[in-house]
């Protein structure tokens, strides 16, 4: 069979990470039949999945991240407690540091280290010829489990793509995990999680059906409610602990006018739908319950039939928590809380 170099090139560009050349011998064997080539890497399922030494499970990375989590925590009020009862005031056009890391304090003092005398001051070693030389920066923090895995996924995601022989399976996978908004960026649990989140929410499906792709990513144990969920209840934990003993007479409500449709939408996605969920924490909450009236997902029980029918409305669940809370009456409640809302009834018994 005549080689055809031109067409090895398009596959290995247009579908591919490229030739690599050399000893590879990937043009070669493209040339011979470039579309056989293609095609010949999506028949191995198993050649997409990306196992290596040292990867964790999500399992395995919830624990090591709580764990994390619980040592910055007690980091932080060990800080607290040797702090000193008078501090300077702070610099009012500093930027503001939230969720500091346990390196946070080390990096800090480095950018203090750094900051040079500014205006016309001379430098110290101009002032003092024989002073002794500065001293050197504190030595780099050793990295915690959140930097260590990431990196692990980081180089075990690009020696596969350096390593496919065509690399057709490796950019569907690099489409899909954009698609379904994959991003270290996003903070420190998206940086430890975003491996694992691809290897087995995206990997696995991206050869198969798109359906079970998107139940992986939407509502699995990696999928993206979950990490969203997992945000949440961070924030909600950071909460309890600052708060302390006013914990117990706090409540939050978490609410929302989103929810997924019950059935997959015009766009093949399950955004834009009717019912969804509130939730009620703190110590003031009689919890430890769920209160619906469940309307099934049958077909004929979904809402304009597609989406689960609501059956509490929202406003009923807040003017119970503001009426238990704060003692405002239902007159308050629906006509200034919440204008010509007499129908919805505050719910009672959600705050002890």
């Amino acid at each position: 069979m005549a080689r055809d170099s031109q067409a090895a090139l398009v596959a290995l560009n247009r579908f591919g990470f490229g030739a690599r050349g050399g000893a590879s011998g990937d043009l070669v064997n493209a040339s011979s039949d470039p579309r056989g080539f293609v095609k010949a890497e999506l028949s191995r399922a198993n050649g997409v999945l990306l196992e290596a030494p040292g990867l964790q499970s999500t399992p395995q990375l919830g624990q090591a991240v709580f764990a994390y989590q619980d040592q910055v925590k007690q980091a932080r009020e060990a800080a607290k407690a040797a702090a000193p009862a008078e501090t300077p005031p702070a610099d009012q056009n500093a930027p503001l540091r939230r969720n500091l890391s346990l390196n946070a304090a080390a990096e800090i003092t480095g950018q203090m280290a750094d900051a040079k005398p500014t205006g016309s001051a001379p430098k110290p070693e101009t002032m003092q010829p024989n002073a002794a030389p500065p001293a050197a920066k504190p030595a780099p923090q050793p990295l915690n489990v959140i930097q260590k895995t990431f990196r692990a996924e980081a180089l075990a995601r690009l020696q596969r793509a350096t390593l496919a022989e065509c690399g057709f399976t490796e950019r569907l996978v690099a489409f899909w995990s954009n698609h379904f908004c994959i991003s270290a960026s996003k903070g420190e649990l998206a940086r430890i999680w975003a491996g694992a989140f691809e290897r087995e929410a995206i990997r696995p499906h991206v050869l198969g059906r798109f359906a079970d792709m998107l139940r992986a990513n939407e509502g699995g144990p990696v999928g993206r409610l979950a990490f969203l969920l997992g945000g949440l209840d961070g924030a909600l934990a950071e909460f309890e602990s600052g708060l302390r003993d006013r914990w117990r007479d706090t409540v939050v409500v978490v609410a929302t006018e989103f929810g997924r449709t019950a059935r997959i939408n015009g766009t093949e996605g399950t955004d834009h739908g009717t019912g969804t969920i509130a939730l009620l924490a703190g110590g003031a909450v009689q919890g430890g319950r769920v209160i619906a009236d469940w309307p099934g997902l049958k077909l004929a029980n979904l809402y304009e039939g597609r989406d689960l029918k609501p059956t509490t409305d929202l406003r009923s669940v807040i003017k119970g928590v503001l009426q238990d809370q704060f003692g405002l009456s239902d007159r308050t409640l629906a006509e200034t809380v919440f204008p010509d809302s007499a129908s919805a009834r505050p719910m009672k018994g959600l705050v002890t």
